[in-house]
């Protein structure tokens, strides 16, 4: 385990576009942890997700090794959720990492530059916590769930609205599972999700808007931004599915 801690982010990118190495993780994982694992993918997927909140966050997550992750055919991407910090305190790890070398804050190149778009800040404040836990049950503490991983909001449900996922009783991405989701997606493959199109997040501001997730390149913003609940069936757009255990 101490080995995948401090894992390169390099390193981390390469093994999951290159096949060979990524088994070849896997067979290294397989004889550090003697533990019953599901399949080859979520082996290879815990020391990413633990190094991704150890760098990122400063959170040790590392008990959900011991953890049951619930596996999907078609969503086969995870993502771990720690009970610690809110949207705000996330969205601030995320951009003081990505700013960082050698662990220090530095002038970086307009590439790895990301500036805060909050359309009410703060963020946490803002949203309808009541409305949010209402229509999404999530588990208490760290929970594990697994999505598509798509660079754009799923091709399966795109052009849906809000009250179109919620008519179906969808299980989709909040607010701060998105950001971990993006921030996630960045760590590993070096970009934001939603370069193009934005994500329909499960949360809702106060005033009854929607919670909108997506990386505005051109200004290299990370975005919580503000949209209605019925907007939706244009291409670009739509929620993000979960698969998690209840």
């Amino acid at each position: 385990m101490k080995a995948f801690k401090t894992m390169p982010d390099s390193t981390a990118k390469r093994i999951l576009n290159d096949e060979k190495a990524f088994y070849k993780l896997v067979r290294r994982f397989s004889k550090e942890l003697d533990i019953p694992m599901q399949s080859e993918k979520i082996l290879a997927a815990l020391p990413f997700l633990i190094d991704y909140y150890n760098k990122v966050e400063g959170i040790d997550i590392s008990v959900i090794s011991e953890m049951e992750f619930p596996e999907h055919p078609t969503l086969q991407t995870f993502m771990a959720m720690s009970p610690q910090h809110n949207e705000d305190e996330i969205m601030e790890a995320q951009r003081l990492y990505f700013h960082k070398k050698d662990g220090v804050v530095k002038a970086v190149s307009e590439k790895d530059h990301i500036n805060i778009y909050k359309y009410q800040n703060p963020v946490a404040e803002k949203i309808n916590r009541d409305e949010e836990t209402k229509i999404q049950k999530r588990p208490n503490g760290l929970y594990i769930f697994a999505h598509s991983g798509e660079d754009t909001p799923d091709a399966k449900h795109r052009g849906k609205s809000y009250d179109d996922a919620v008519t179906e009783s969808l299980t989709f991405a909040q607010a701060r599972e998105y950001l971990r989701m993006t921030g996630f997606h960045k760590f590993t493959k070096g970009y934001f999700m939603d370069k193009q199109g934005w994500t329909r997040t499960a949360s809702r501001w106060l005033d009854g808007g929607l919670v909108g997730g997506c990386w505005g390149g051109s200004r290299a913003r990370l975005c919580l931004s503000g949209g209605g609940r019925r907007d939706g069936r244009d291409a670009d757009g739509g929620p993000r599915e979960l698969f998690l255990s209840l």
